[in-house]
């Protein structure tokens, strides 16, 4: 059942009221406070005003991960505006398209990417307070700003991946961030002491999430600009963070930046998202006893859907966790019916999480059901399995193949680091499996044994017939790995072949 409130205090606002001296962020070099992190939004939301920004406005912002991002997140909110998320991977010719696509009327950037814009057709101001176009020196409004949020209005517009097609741009409300985090806390113990590691990106609902989650707790959060292996284990076992939010790759250099040594009892919680996780790292994980948290969310619900629990057995590793609180989720047909649990189908969300709709579409109604396009089913304890994308199932021979289970097989294989498998069309068998594997050396990889390996453990038509070697896997977002790039690359492949 959806619950509407028409208003609620700030979240800032309402830590600034109950935790006003506890710590709310760290960036490296500083320590901001709540009281001082209310002040703060406060005085950039009437810099805002100043410049116009009014409630249904969209303000674009594209920078690395900062106090000041975190900052005008909430800022804008204050006045009924919203923030559209830039990503810095992107070009400056898709940053044009996404600000002229969401009617953004003022765009926000760090100094490092203001040299980077090409010709914005909307004014531009700078967050760092040292540049000659900081918007810092705009003399704030002299009125004051709102305390409450309508909670049903639109917070962000965060853009999809995009891994197989053009991104989306998705419209979240207040009301999603807030209840995603509020499922996200009853489900892992977050106080005001602890401190939530903040490197993924805030461009995206996996990095916002963790402000939200701790503006409810009074805890804090130590904000990275990016993500980096030896400054993320320094914080670890000095004692100053005690919850990560990572995806698999991320794990992965952590773990091995730091030889594989156990993490300290401060860490309380490693959740884990964004990609599927190998089996050879819940087996490293299963080893080394680490608080590790699998989930399944998607930015249509802000982030979490489904996650383990600090008292789930580390058998449950393998799955996504169950739904969290303020969430629907169930997996159906083709027909929109639910099947039996240890059935495949398509993973179906609902609940107070669920987006408001997409850029440029109608308005989602907030009773329906949000197909992924997702496949997975329940295990008969109600844990979430997920089986990869609908649209990169490939059929072959008249059977159906996911690609996760072939690439299941292929990690932890000697000298392969990573790998991947896309579906391309053949005339015999209608698709066929091509598996692309990142290696460190060409010659520590025997592709002989792993197509042997292969036979041994799956059926002959899930077997790839090309396996394609390459240094470093094409990514795009947060850990996903770019289909789009793996098919161009398989293609290119073939027309070099067929000029030989």
């Amino acid at each position: 059942m959806y619950i509407c409130y028409m208003k609620m205090t700030c979240l800032l606002r309402n830590a600034a009221l109950n935790w006003p001296d506890a710590l709310a962020l760290h960036d490296g070099n500083r320590s901001i406070s709540y009281i001082e992190l209310e002040r703060l939004i406060v005085g950039q939301a009437r810099r805002l005003k100043r410049l116009g920004i009014q409630s249904g406005d969209r303000v674009g912002i594209l920078a690395r991960n900062s106090a000041e991002y975190a900052a005008f997140l909430f800022a804008t909110s204050r006045l009924g505006a919203s923030t559209v998320l830039l990503n810095p991977r992107h070009n400056p010719r898709e940053w044009n398209n996404i600000l002229a696509e969401s009617k953004a009327c003022l765009l926000l950037v760090d100094a490092e990417h203001h040299s980077t814009l090409d010709s914005p057709t909307i004014p531009v101001w700078v967050i760092d307070e040292d540049h000659s176009d900081s918007i810092s020196r705009i003399v704030p409004a002299d009125e004051s700003i709102p305390k409450d949020i309508d909670t049903e209005q639109e917070a962000t517009v965060v853009f999809t991946s995009g891994s197989s097609g053009k991104p989306k741009g998705v419209i979240l409300t207040y009301v999603n961030h807030y209840f995603n985090a509020l499922g996200s806390n009853e489900n892992i113990p977050l106080q005001s002491p602890d401190c939530w590691l903040l490197s993924l990106p805030l461009c995206h609902v996996g990095g916002i999430s963790i402000l939200f989650r701790s503006a409810l707790a009074g805890s804090a959060a130590y904000i990275m600009p990016r993500f980096d292996a030896a400054v993320a284990n320094s914080l670890i076992d000095s004692g100053v963070v005690s919850h990560l939010s990572l995806v698999p790759t991320m794990l992965i250099a952590l773990l091995q930046h730091r030889d594989y040594r156990p993490l300290p009892a401060t860490v309380k919680a490693i959740l884990l998202g964004g990609a599927p996780m190998p089996t050879s790292l819940i087996e490293r994980a299963r080893e080394l006893k680490l608080p590790l948290l699998t989930s399944y969310g998607l930015t249509e619900a802000g982030s979490q859907v489904c996650t383990l629990s600090p008292q789930d057995s580390p058998e449950k590793l393998t799955t996504s966790g169950r739904p969290l609180e303020y969430r629907e989720l169930r997996v159906v047909d083709t027909d929109g019916l639910p099947v039996p649990d240890g059935t495949v189908g398509e993973i179906a969300v609902g609940g107070e999480v669920l987006f408001k709709g997409y850029l440029g579409e109608e308005t989602f109604d907030v009773d329906s059901w949000f197909h992924t396009g997702d496949m997975g089913f329940l295990d008969g304890d109600g844990y979430l399995i997920v089986c990869g994308r609908k649209d990169d199932m490939l059929i072959s021979g008249g059977e159906n193949i996911f690609p996760r289970e072939i690439e299941a097989e292929v990690e932890g294989f000697p000298g392969i680091t990573d790998c991947a498998v896309i579906g391309v069309p053949d005339t015999k068998w209608g698709e066929r499996p091509v598996l692309f594997v990142e290696v460190t050396a060409v010659a520590d990889c025997n592709l002989d044994a792993l197509r042997q390996h292969l036979h041994e453990r799956l059926a002959r038509i899930k077997v790839p017939d090309t396996i394609i070697i390459t240094e470093k896997l094409p990514r795009i977002g947060i850990g996903k790995v770019d289909k789009v790039r793996l098919m161009d690359m398989y293609n290119q492949r073939r027309n070099n072949q067929g000029a030989d």
